[in-house]
């Protein structure tokens, strides 16, 4: 399949601008290297995008070193309909993550100020205590918006200073931002980055106000399968133009990885759950031919109930160990599962600060 936009080098997000989405895109392919962000209103758009040809790339979240994996993604990548049967990965990018509680000033002298305290539950008895303080006074916020995964994130903060705000989940936190500027509601707030506030034009209410100091966020890049060619069950991306940010991977540059730099694989299967030790053969695939297992995520397969679709994500010792025994594991795999789709292999990136 052609790309319908072969002569711009579009890269897709989700949207709208100033998302954490966004600015993982922005880093890893900047506009003076020749290449357009186009923000998406939701995850399926970015898949679309890639699936029909529109978009060179998409950049998606994956996973959040506190709050997990990303369930939207995981569940577009299962392809259930069958929709995204050209969507391969290409990369991956981290992105340090810091949230801010944006909106609108109460008016209040400040006095209002208070030190709160998290509340002791039966099931947390020692809850954590937030890491930042409200640097305005937040008494008038009466709902707040953002990503679920961006509220999940924030609990501590949350618990201690918004107690009693209506919590409401949209589809990325700038589009949480966007709707706080346009309403005007000055009992609305927005979790969302440093960016978004000044985009939209918001005050800082609180900063940093993630649980974790080092709260991450992993990012897949997404590419369409036609433009990957498999030796030995490798996808290799041919004839794009690549960022500087991926030059150092070898499956761009073709040169050879150093010994110590490690390659990660994804695949997803399902299997027979009736048959005793059906996922423990399928994970043992792994170990036979020395892969490392990184993380088993399972999703319901919608097919039929309690049968679930596992991503497990690996990492081969370096570029020839996975060269040699990817397309024999692959095929091993495959024998002992109903299902089995491979999505492509990547060279760890750094992070984006």
């Amino acid at each position: 399949m052609a790309l319908t936009n072969n002569s711009k080098k579009v890269v897709t997000f989700l949207g709208p601008p100033a998302s954490y989405s966004h600015q993982a895109a922005e880093g890893a392919f900047p506009q003076e290297e020749g290449f357009e962000l186009e923000a998406q209103a939701s995850f399926k758009d970015v898949f679309i995008s890639i699936e029909t040809g529109e978009a060179l790339y998409g950049v998606v979240p994956f996973e959040n070193s506190t709050h997990g994996p990303v369930e939207a993604t995981l569940d577009l990548l299962a392809d259930k309909e069958g929709e995204f049967r050209n969507i391969s990965v290409f990369g991956e990018i981290f992105l340090d993550i810091n949230h801010y509680l944006v909106g609108f000033t109460s008016g209040s002298d400040g006095s209002n100020l208070v030190a709160g305290h998290t509340t002791p539950t039966r099931d947390t008895p020692n809850p954590p205590e937030p890491r930042s303080e409200p640097l305005r006074d937040i008494s008038h916020v009466k709902q707040v918006f953002s990503h679920k995964q961006a509220i999940g994130q924030c609990g501590p903060f949350i618990s201690t200073y918004l107690k009693g705000a209506d919590l409401h989940e949209v589809v990325s936190t700038s589009r949480g931002a966007q709707m706080v500027a346009a309403s005007g509601d000055f009992t609305t707030a927005a979790i969302a980055s440093k960016t978004a506030a000044q985009v939209f034009d918001l005050t800082i209410l609180a900063e940093r106000i993630q649980e974790r100091d080092d709260n991450k966020t992993r990012f897949l890049v997404l590419i369409n399968s036609c433009h990957t060619k498999l030796p030995n069950g490798i996808s290799l991306p041919v004839d794009l133009p690549t960022a500087k940010y991926f030059e150092s991977n070898s499956l761009t540059t073709g040169e050879p990885l150093k010994e110590s730099e490690k390659m990660k694989g994804l695949v997803s299967f399902i299997i027979n759950h009736r048959r005793v030790g059906a996922l423990a053969d399928a994970l043992g695939v792994f170990k036979t031919y020395g892969f490392n297992l990184l993380s088993i995520n399972p999703r319901p397969n919608r097919t039929e109930a309690w049968q679930y679709i596992f991503f497990v994500e690996f990492e081969g010792k370096d570029e020839g160990h996975m060269i040699d025994n990817l397309e024999t594991a692959l095929r091993q795999l495959k024998s002992c599962t109903t299902y089995c789709r491979w999505y492509g292999c990547w060279k760890m990136m750094g992070i984006l600060h």
